[in-house]
Protein backbone atom coordinates (compact mmCIF):
# COMPACT_ATOMS: atom_id res chain seq x y z
CA UNK A 1 0.00 0.00 0.00
CA UNK A 2 1.53 3.56 -0.92
CA UNK A 3 1.73 6.41 1.33
CA UNK A 4 -0.95 8.17 0.17
CA UNK A 5 -3.47 8.63 -3.22
CA UNK A 6 -5.59 10.74 -4.76
CA UNK A 7 -8.98 11.43 -4.94
CA UNK A 8 -11.12 12.61 -7.43
CA UNK A 9 -13.19 16.35 -6.36
CA UNK A 10 -14.02 18.84 -9.39
CA UNK A 11 -12.26 22.25 -7.85
CA UNK A 12 -9.58 21.40 -5.14
CA UNK A 13 -7.23 19.06 -4.36
CA UNK A 14 -8.36 15.91 -2.11
CA UNK A 15 -6.40 13.04 -0.59
CA UNK A 16 -5.86 10.18 1.88
CA UNK A 17 -3.31 9.34 3.85
CA UNK A 18 -1.86 5.86 5.51
CA UNK A 19 0.86 5.38 8.47
CA UNK A 20 1.12 2.09 10.36
CA UNK A 21 1.57 4.96 13.17
CA UNK A 22 -0.38 8.24 14.26
CA UNK A 23 2.75 9.58 13.53
CA UNK A 24 3.14 8.23 10.08
CA UNK A 25 0.10 8.91 8.99
CA UNK A 26 0.53 12.71 9.88
CA UNK A 27 4.02 12.82 8.14
CA UNK A 28 2.29 11.03 4.95
CA UNK A 29 -0.74 13.49 5.04
CA UNK A 30 1.98 16.69 5.16
CA UNK A 31 3.88 14.67 1.94
CA UNK A 32 0.81 14.49 0.21
CA UNK A 33 -0.17 18.39 0.99
CA UNK A 34 3.75 19.07 -0.05
CA UNK A 35 3.44 17.20 -3.62
CA UNK A 36 0.01 19.07 -4.22
CA UNK A 37 2.10 22.22 -4.55
CA UNK A 38 5.29 20.71 -5.89
CA UNK A 39 6.83 16.78 -6.81
CA UNK A 40 8.12 15.59 -3.96
CA UNK A 41 11.71 13.80 -5.18
CA UNK A 42 11.89 17.86 -6.58
CA UNK A 43 12.89 18.75 -2.87
CA UNK A 44 15.80 18.02 -1.06
CA UNK A 45 16.20 18.18 2.54
CA UNK A 46 18.67 20.65 3.49
CA UNK A 47 17.37 22.91 6.37
CA UNK A 48 14.85 22.18 9.31
CA UNK A 49 12.19 23.73 10.52
CA UNK A 50 10.34 22.62 13.71
CA UNK A 51 6.52 23.06 13.42
CA UNK A 52 4.56 22.85 16.49
CA UNK A 53 0.58 22.19 17.18
CA UNK A 54 -1.97 21.49 20.41
CA UNK A 55 -5.50 20.83 19.85
CA UNK A 56 -8.25 18.99 22.07
CA UNK A 57 -8.17 15.71 19.70
CA UNK A 58 -6.00 13.80 17.64
CA UNK A 59 -8.58 15.07 14.41
CA UNK A 60 -7.59 18.73 15.07
CA UNK A 61 -4.19 18.31 16.08
CA UNK A 62 -4.06 16.59 12.38
CA UNK A 63 -5.83 19.62 11.10
CA UNK A 64 -3.85 22.27 12.99
CA UNK A 65 -0.14 20.59 11.70
CA UNK A 66 -1.29 21.09 8.16
CA UNK A 67 -2.46 24.35 8.50
CA UNK A 68 1.08 25.07 10.44
CA UNK A 69 3.07 23.81 7.60
CA UNK A 70 0.92 25.46 4.94
CA UNK A 71 1.93 28.27 6.95
CA UNK A 72 5.68 27.70 6.88
CA UNK A 73 5.32 27.41 3.16
CA UNK A 74 3.43 30.28 2.31
CA UNK A 75 5.51 32.44 4.96
CA UNK A 76 8.98 31.31 4.83
CA UNK A 77 8.97 30.20 1.13
CA UNK A 78 9.76 26.97 2.19
CA UNK A 79 9.11 23.06 0.61
CA UNK A 80 9.40 19.93 2.71
CA UNK A 81 10.01 16.34 2.01
CA UNK A 82 10.66 14.81 4.88
CA UNK A 83 9.15 15.02 8.11
CA UNK A 84 9.79 13.71 11.60
CA UNK A 85 7.02 13.64 14.16
CA UNK A 86 6.18 13.16 17.91
CA UNK A 87 2.91 12.84 19.09
CA UNK A 88 1.55 12.76 22.46
CA UNK A 89 -1.15 13.13 25.03
CA UNK A 90 -2.30 14.06 28.35
CA UNK A 91 -5.82 14.37 30.12
CA UNK A 92 -6.39 17.81 28.48
CA UNK A 93 -4.96 18.19 24.91
CA UNK A 94 -2.90 16.59 21.95
CA UNK A 95 0.32 17.79 21.22
CA UNK A 96 3.23 17.26 18.36
CA UNK A 97 6.57 18.27 17.36
CA UNK A 98 7.95 18.14 13.53
CA UNK A 99 10.96 18.42 12.60
CA UNK A 100 10.40 19.52 8.66
CA UNK A 101 12.92 18.89 6.14
CA UNK A 102 13.27 20.91 3.14
CA UNK A 103 14.33 23.97 1.06
CA UNK A 104 13.74 27.22 -0.01
CA UNK A 105 11.66 27.38 -3.53
CA UNK A 106 13.59 27.77 -6.22
CA UNK A 107 11.72 27.93 -9.58
CA UNK A 108 14.79 27.05 -11.36
CA UNK A 109 14.25 23.59 -10.16
CA UNK A 110 10.98 23.11 -8.55
CA UNK A 111 8.17 23.50 -10.80
CA UNK A 112 5.07 24.95 -8.69
CA UNK A 113 1.65 22.68 -9.84
CA UNK A 114 -0.72 24.70 -7.36
CA UNK A 115 -0.97 26.64 -4.11
CA UNK A 116 -2.62 25.43 -1.80
CA UNK A 117 -5.36 28.44 0.18
CA UNK A 118 -6.75 26.51 2.72
CA UNK A 119 -6.68 23.00 4.40
CA UNK A 120 -10.83 22.48 4.76
CA UNK A 121 -12.84 20.37 7.43
CA UNK A 122 -15.15 19.21 4.69
CA UNK A 123 -14.63 15.46 4.22
CA UNK A 124 -12.06 15.83 6.72
CA UNK A 125 -11.47 12.44 8.94
CA UNK A 126 -8.76 10.74 10.99
CA UNK A 127 -9.59 7.17 12.01
CA UNK A 128 -8.41 3.96 12.64
CA UNK A 129 -9.36 1.70 9.82
CA UNK A 130 -9.78 -1.98 11.64
CA UNK A 131 -9.17 -3.79 8.01
CA UNK A 132 -6.27 -2.53 6.70
CA UNK A 133 -4.96 -2.10 10.05
CA UNK A 134 -3.51 1.54 9.19
CA UNK A 135 -4.50 4.97 10.65
CA UNK A 136 -5.93 6.83 7.27
CA UNK A 137 -6.80 10.33 7.17
CA UNK A 138 -8.86 12.16 4.44
CA UNK A 139 -7.84 15.53 3.44
CA UNK A 140 -8.99 18.18 0.87
CA UNK A 141 -7.26 21.20 0.58
CA UNK A 142 -8.74 24.94 -1.02
CA UNK A 143 -6.58 25.29 -4.30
Amino acid sequence: MQDFEYLEHTADAKFRAFGSTLAECFGNSAKAMVNVVCALEKIEAKEETEINAEAESSEDLLHKFLENLLFEIETRGMLYSEFRIEIGNDRTKWFLKCIARGEEINLERHSIKSEIKAVTWHEFFLRKDAEINKWVAQVIVDI
